[in-house]
C-alpha cells in the first residue's frame, strides 16, 4: 500500500523542526515491567549503568514530529470490542497508556508490511567520524523491533528514491540531543513513510561510540514504528536514553499498538 497525494519526503522535510516536545505534563505514572531483564540479570544492570553514566550524560531525545498526508490505503477495520479485549488482554506489563496520552488517544502505525517490507536507505556520509560500521549498527538496530513479531519487516536498499525510510546523519545537535525522528501518516493514522537524523556526536563534541549510536538507532526506531517517549528510564523509549537494550515494556508496547486499529481508540 502507498501513500498518494503528495511525496512523503517533501513533507517530511518541510516538517521542518516542528517536533513533539518530551515530558508532557498529563501523562500517567509510569509502568513497570517486573520481568524485565535487566531486573533479573546483574551483569546487564551494571552495563546498563556504566552506559548511562559515562555515554549519555547530556543528550535527550525530542520525539518524533508528524506529517499528515493522505493516501488510497484501505481504511482499517474498526471493532470495539476487539479494541476493548485486546487492551483487557495485552496492556499489562506496556505503557501504551503513555502513548495514548502522549498521541491524544489515537494510535498510528505501519500497515502490515510483513510480504511487502518497507526500504530503508541509509546514507553514506562524508562527516567526521562516519565509518562503514555506522550502516551495520543501524541496519541491526531494525532487528530487536522486528523480532517483537509485529507484522512489520524492512528491506534494505542502496537508492534512496525508492525508499519510504531515510536514515540521514549530522555531525551534532546544538540542542540537548542525538537523534530526531520525523513520520508521515494518513487521514487513517497509518504511517506511509519516515526519516530519522542520527548525531554523530554528542551536543557537547563528544563522538558517539558504537553502543551509544546502537542504542539511539533503537530508540528512533521505536518512535518510527509509532511508539512516543516511556516514563521509566529502564525502557529504550524513555527520553533519556539509560539503557542499551530492549525491555519487556518495549516489547509488550510495540506489540499492542500493532495488534490494534490506526486512529482513535476510544471505544463507547
Amino acid at each position: 500500500m502507498r501513500g498518494t497525494g503528495c511525496d512523503w519526503r517533501r513533507a517530511w522535510l518541510a516538517a521542518g523542526l516542528l517536533l513533539l516536545a518530551c515530558g508532557e505534563s498529563g501523562r500517567s505514572a509510569k509502568s513497570v515491567a517486573t520481568d524485565d531483564p535487566a531486573a533479573v540479570d546483574p551483569a546487564r544492570a551494571v552495563r546498563d549503568s556504566a552506559f548511562a553514566d559515562s555515554v549519555l550524560r547530556t543528550a535527550e531525545d525530542i520525539g518524533a514530529s508528524i506529517t499528515e498526508t493522505t493516501s488510497d490505503n484501505a481504511a482499517p477495520a474498526r471493532d470495539p470490542v476487539g479494541i476493548r479485549s485486546a487492551l483487557l488482554t495485552y496492556a499489562g506489563g506496556s505503557y501504551i497508556d503513555e502513548l495514548f496520552a502522549a498521541h491524544d488517544s489515537t494510535n498510528f502505525r505501519w500497515p502490515d508490511r510483513s510480504r511487502d517490507p518497507p526500504r530503508v536507505w541509509i546514507q553514506p556520509s562524508p562527516l567526521e567520524g562516519y565509518t562503514p560500521t555506522h550502516l551495520t549498527i543501524v541496519r541491526d538496530a531494525f532487528d530487536p523491533w522486528v523480532s517483537t513479531g509485529i507484522p512489520v519487516a524492512f528491506e534494505f536498499t542502496e537508492d534512496s528514491t525508492r525508499a519510504e525510510i531515510l536514515v540521514t546523519w549530522v555531525a551534532r545537535y546544538e540542542s540537548r540531543t542525538t537523534g530526531r525522528t520525523r513520520w508521515v501518516r494518513d487521514q487513517y493514522g497509518w504511517i506511509t513513510g519516515a526519516g530519522i537524523e542520527l548525531a554523530l556526536a554528542q551536543p557537547d563534541g563528544r563522538l558517539l561510540d558504537d553502543a551509544a549510536l546502537r542504542a539511539i538507532a533503537r530508540h528512533e526506531i521505536g518512535h518510527l514504528l509509532g511508539l512516543s517517549h516511556s516514563a521509566d528510564e529502564q525502557n529504550i523509549m524513555a527520553a533519556r536514553i539509560r539503557v542499551s537494550e530492549l525491555s519487556e515494556a518495549d516489547r509488550a508496547t510495540v506489540r499492542l499498538v500493532y495488534k490494534l486499529p490506526p486512529g482513535s481508540i476510544r471505544t463507547p
